[in-house]
């Protein structure tokens, strides 16, 4: 074989050793990337998990707090109607019953008036009804 053949062939066998070592190499990336890419899926996944747990750790805190806000309203409106009663027995009801009485006595006062006059006008007239 001539030198010239001889370049040539050592070359091209350069070359496609070069090539197949290049590919395996690659593959062997791949693998090594699918590998990275997995582990990485699981650890996002644990990540995914307990995020969901806080979540719903805090949803529950978050709900058993509104029930306590909840029970609290219920005993403030108990307790606004039980002082709303309260308050009308004990200043309303009172003071309208002292009205009441001074309007009965003032009645009772102008009745007897009324009869006062009807007897100093004289009994025997009588005055039209409308």
């Amino acid at each position: 074989m001539n030198p010239v053949t001889k370049t040539i062939l050592c070359v091209t066998f350069c070359l496609i050793l070069s090539v197949v070592t290049g590919c395996e190499e690659q593959g062997i990336t791949s693998e090594r990337q699918e590998r990275l890419y997995a582990v990485e899926n699981m650890e996002l996944k644990k990540q995914i998990a307990e995020r969901e747990k806080q979540c719903q750790k805090d949803i529950k805190a978050k709900q058993e707090e509104l029930d306590k806000c909840n029970e609290g309203k219920s005993a403030l409106q108990q307790q606004l109607q039980e002082n709303t009663v309260k308050v009308f027995t004990e200043s309303i009801t009172p003071s309208l019953m002292q009205q009441i009485q001074e309007l009965t006595g003032e009645n009772t006062q102008l009745k007897a008036r009324i009869e006062e006059l009807e007897k100093q006008t004289g009994a025997g007239q009588t005055t039209p009804q409308p």
